[in-house]
């Protein structure tokens, strides 16, 4: 059938975007948690001025960008299309770089900044894969903005939560078990898109 109810029925039964929505509250969860967080660890933890902590907090964006542009090259051409390998690969270095970001961030302002960029790289890779090309793929060309939608909007739930939830474990645990938890929530949302490895859209 055509329309919007066969439309949306499509999406609801598509078990890719459901493993695509998932995943995307958890990515989204980390980068809105690092995106506001981020220059109030600085000034606070590290020391910085409110300007040094602002200046340093842009790297997470700017090296982001080139993460997008990566992921998207390397799943166009060597894995002919296939966007899980890329967001699994780049998700599970993210869980380490993630690991690794309280210790290094205080050994001093460029290990702070080279931190900052791994991360930055390997989170934004898979944001852009699987809120847009992915979500595209998997919608079919009839229901590909709703199926954009449905993918963007689970992710907003991790976003929301990333707030209150990071907010609330810095000041109960510290800031290392806000970098430890994110970990977890990656490798969970690299082990789902593992389930879509040889996926292509051509398949759903």
């Amino acid at each position: 059938g055509t329309g919007i109810g066969a439309d949306l029925k499509h999406v609801l039964a598509s078990f890719p975007l459901w493993i695509l929505g998932v995943t995307y509250m958890s990515v989204k969860f980390v980068r809105y948690s690092i995106l506001f967080w981020l220059p109030f660890y600085m000034s606070t933890q590290l020391g910085y001025s409110d300007k040094e902590a602002g200046l340093t907090s842009m790297v997470f964006g700017l090296a982001g960008m080139g993460g997008a542009i990566f992921a998207g090259v390397v799943s166009d051409n060597y894995y002919a299309g296939r966007r899980a390998p890329i967001v699994v690969i780049m998700l599970t270095l993210l869980a380490g770089a993630c690991l690794l970001y309280v210790p290094m961030s205080h050994m001093g302002r460029m290990e702070n900044i080279v931190a900052i960029s791994l991360i930055g790289v390997l989170l934004f890779g898979p944001d852009s894969v699987v809120s847009g090309v992915a979500a595209v793929d998997f919608g079919r060309a009839e229901s590909a903005a709703l199926a954009t939608g449905f993918v963007n909007g689970l992710g907003s739930i991790g976003a929301a939560l990333s707030g209150i939830a990071t907010g609330w474990i810095s000041d109960a645990y510290g800031w290392n078990a806000v970098f430890v938890l994110f970990s977890p929530m990656l490798l969970l949302a690299s082990a789902l898109m593992v389930t879509l490895w040889r996926a292509t859209p051509q398949e759903n």
